[in-house]
């Protein structure tokens, strides 16, 4: 399961382009760090839900709420003393129950942040959409 999160091209979704899109792995740390604050902050503001298993599309005045709510949690990343981290990602249940944890590395995923934001910024000024998808 991935999400991934495109930039349209005149209101129609391309396919994968490095400058115009990019995704999450759900088995990654930078997906259930961001989980439980800056994507729950984005549905409580516009509705619209980051999720692995459904797709969320965002335009118009949501870009905005969008774009200010990746940056407020990019400043909190930035801020962080630590060069990485680890976040717990989900329980193994068998042959042993474990919590599994998995190490985010501050500078990708401020970087993975600072395309996103640059992405908005051009849906802003070009009017098209950016959509989540969830595999």
């Amino acid at each position: 399961m991935a999400i991934s999160i495109l930039l349209t091209t005149n209101k129609t979704i391309t396919k994968h382009n490095e400058h115009r899109s990019f995704y999450f792995e759900d088995s990654g740390a930078d997906y259930w760090y961001l989980w439980p604050t800056m994507i729950k902050e984005i549905n409580n503001k516009t509705g619209e839900l980051i999720d692995l298993y459904q797709d969320a599309e965002f335009s118009g005045s949501h870009l905005t709420i969008f774009k200010t709510t990746v940056a407020k949690h990019l400043a909190v990343i930035n801020s962080k003393k630590e060069k990485s981290w680890e976040v717990y990602i989900g329980t193994q249940m068998h042959p042993v129950k474990q919590d599994i944890y998995k190490t985010l590395v501050k500078k990708e995923i401020a970087e993975k942040l600072e395309k996103l934001l640059q992405m908005i910024d051009l849906a802003i000024k070009s009017e098209e959409k950016i959509i989540c998808i969830g595999d």
